[in-house]
Protein backbone atom coordinates (compact mmCIF):
# COMPACT_ATOMS: atom_id res chain seq x y z
CA UNK A 1 0.00 0.00 0.00
CA UNK A 2 1.41 3.24 -0.98
CA UNK A 3 0.73 6.47 0.15
CA UNK A 4 1.73 9.78 -1.71
CA UNK A 5 1.77 13.14 0.47
CA UNK A 6 3.56 16.58 0.61
CA UNK A 7 6.85 15.46 -1.25
CA UNK A 8 7.54 12.03 1.14
CA UNK A 9 6.83 8.62 0.66
CA UNK A 10 4.88 6.00 2.80
CA UNK A 11 4.98 2.27 2.25
CA UNK A 12 3.39 0.04 4.80
CA UNK A 13 4.90 -3.47 4.82
CA UNK A 14 3.99 -6.28 6.94
CA UNK A 15 3.48 -5.05 10.16
CA UNK A 16 5.84 -2.04 9.69
CA UNK A 17 5.79 1.36 8.26
CA UNK A 18 8.70 2.49 5.86
CA UNK A 19 9.07 6.01 5.81
CA UNK A 20 11.58 7.83 3.28
CA UNK A 21 11.99 10.14 0.55
CA UNK A 22 10.24 10.27 -2.58
CA UNK A 23 11.62 8.31 -5.31
CA UNK A 24 11.86 9.43 -8.95
CA UNK A 25 11.86 7.95 -12.00
CA UNK A 26 15.14 6.65 -13.10
CA UNK A 27 16.11 6.66 -9.39
CA UNK A 28 17.29 3.99 -7.76
CA UNK A 29 15.70 3.32 -4.36
CA UNK A 30 17.71 4.12 -1.17
CA UNK A 31 17.36 2.61 2.14
CA UNK A 32 14.55 4.28 4.15
CA UNK A 33 15.28 6.82 6.78
CA UNK A 34 13.00 5.35 9.60
CA UNK A 35 11.44 1.73 10.23
CA UNK A 36 8.80 1.76 12.54
CA UNK A 37 6.61 -1.54 14.08
CA UNK A 38 3.66 -0.01 14.48
CA UNK A 39 1.77 -2.93 15.17
CA UNK A 40 4.19 -4.74 17.59
CA UNK A 41 4.50 -1.57 19.23
CA UNK A 42 -0.06 -1.84 19.64
CA UNK A 43 0.00 -5.47 21.00
CA UNK A 44 2.41 -4.97 23.48
CA UNK A 45 0.64 -1.58 25.21
CA UNK A 46 -2.84 -3.90 24.78
CA UNK A 47 -0.70 -6.55 27.07
CA UNK A 48 0.27 -4.09 29.54
CA UNK A 49 -3.03 -2.81 29.97
CA UNK A 50 -4.81 -6.46 29.97
CA UNK A 51 -2.07 -7.77 32.41
CA UNK A 52 -2.75 -5.96 35.92
CA UNK A 53 0.43 -5.85 38.13
CA UNK A 54 0.85 -7.54 41.23
CA UNK A 55 3.42 -6.13 43.53
CA UNK A 56 3.68 -7.99 46.91
CA UNK A 57 5.52 -6.86 49.60
CA UNK A 58 7.88 -9.20 51.31
CA UNK A 59 9.23 -8.49 55.08
CA UNK A 60 12.43 -8.25 55.41
CA UNK A 61 12.00 -9.71 58.90
CA UNK A 62 13.20 -13.04 59.23
CA UNK A 63 10.28 -15.91 60.04
CA UNK A 64 9.65 -15.78 64.17
CA UNK A 65 10.94 -19.56 65.17
CA UNK A 66 8.69 -21.38 67.52
CA UNK A 67 10.45 -22.78 70.71
CA UNK A 68 10.36 -26.07 69.62
CA UNK A 69 12.14 -25.13 66.61
CA UNK A 70 14.54 -23.02 68.26
CA UNK A 71 15.53 -26.38 70.97
CA UNK A 72 15.96 -28.45 67.81
CA UNK A 73 18.20 -26.11 66.48
CA UNK A 74 19.58 -25.51 69.67
CA UNK A 75 20.60 -29.57 70.03
CA UNK A 76 21.87 -30.17 66.12
CA UNK A 77 24.20 -27.73 66.87
CA UNK A 78 25.87 -28.96 70.12
CA UNK A 79 25.71 -32.31 68.65
CA UNK A 80 27.85 -30.63 65.90
CA UNK A 81 30.14 -28.62 68.28
CA UNK A 82 30.37 -32.38 70.14
CA UNK A 83 31.26 -34.17 67.07
CA UNK A 84 33.46 -30.83 65.66
CA UNK A 85 35.62 -31.36 69.31
CA UNK A 86 35.97 -35.13 68.89
CA UNK A 87 37.11 -35.01 65.19
CA UNK A 88 40.01 -32.16 66.56
CA UNK A 89 40.83 -34.31 69.11
CA UNK A 90 41.19 -37.83 67.27
CA UNK A 91 43.10 -35.42 64.44
CA UNK A 92 45.67 -34.23 66.87
CA UNK A 93 46.54 -37.50 68.32
CA UNK A 94 46.96 -38.77 65.10
CA UNK A 95 49.38 -35.69 64.30
CA UNK A 96 51.06 -36.62 68.20
CA UNK A 97 51.38 -40.35 66.81
CA UNK A 98 52.80 -39.55 63.23
CA UNK A 99 55.47 -36.78 64.99
CA UNK A 100 56.36 -39.38 67.85
CA UNK A 101 57.19 -42.92 66.32
CA UNK A 102 60.47 -43.87 65.32
CA UNK A 103 60.49 -44.54 61.78
CA UNK A 104 62.47 -48.24 62.40
CA UNK A 105 60.56 -49.15 65.64
CA UNK A 106 56.81 -48.25 64.95
CA UNK A 107 54.29 -50.68 65.21
CA UNK A 108 50.60 -50.41 64.24
CA UNK A 109 48.02 -52.76 65.94
CA UNK A 110 44.39 -52.75 64.24
CA UNK A 111 41.35 -54.82 65.91
CA UNK A 112 37.93 -55.56 64.90
CA UNK A 113 34.82 -56.04 66.99
CA UNK A 114 34.82 -60.11 66.58
CA UNK A 115 38.56 -59.18 68.45
CA UNK A 116 40.64 -60.34 65.14
CA UNK A 117 43.63 -57.99 65.22
CA UNK A 118 46.11 -57.37 62.61
CA UNK A 119 50.03 -55.69 63.26
CA UNK A 120 52.65 -53.90 61.13
CA UNK A 121 55.41 -52.57 61.84
CA UNK A 122 56.39 -51.40 58.14
CA UNK A 123 56.82 -47.59 58.07
CA UNK A 124 55.57 -46.80 55.07
CA UNK A 125 52.35 -49.05 55.23
CA UNK A 126 51.91 -46.61 59.03
CA UNK A 127 53.12 -43.40 57.28
CA UNK A 128 49.95 -44.55 54.16
CA UNK A 129 47.60 -44.66 56.74
CA UNK A 130 48.01 -42.01 58.97
CA UNK A 131 47.88 -39.94 55.77
CA UNK A 132 44.76 -41.52 54.55
CA UNK A 133 43.17 -41.03 57.98
CA UNK A 134 44.32 -37.40 58.52
CA UNK A 135 42.57 -36.81 54.85
CA UNK A 136 39.75 -38.85 56.13
CA UNK A 137 39.60 -36.92 59.00
CA UNK A 138 40.21 -33.41 57.63
CA UNK A 139 37.29 -33.76 55.19
CA UNK A 140 34.72 -35.00 57.95
CA UNK A 141 35.71 -31.76 60.27
CA UNK A 142 35.26 -29.89 56.70
CA UNK A 143 31.62 -31.09 56.48
CA UNK A 144 31.08 -30.81 60.22
CA UNK A 145 31.81 -27.07 59.70
CA UNK A 146 29.35 -26.32 56.68
CA UNK A 147 26.65 -27.83 58.41
CA UNK A 148 27.24 -25.93 61.54
CA UNK A 149 27.28 -22.64 59.30
CA UNK A 150 24.23 -23.61 57.75
CA UNK A 151 22.29 -23.72 61.16
CA UNK A 152 24.23 -20.38 62.37
CA UNK A 153 23.28 -18.87 58.84
CA UNK A 154 19.44 -19.64 58.85
CA UNK A 155 18.83 -18.31 62.12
Amino acid sequence: MKNLSNGAQSTQVANAVILGSKIAKGEEKKAPAVLIFAEKEKKVEQLKEATPVKIEQTSNEPKRLTMEELTDRVDKLHLLRLKHQEIKDKRKQLECFSISHDKNNAQMTLVDTNGLSISTSNPQSIGKLIVDWTAELNTCLGKVEEDIRKIIETC
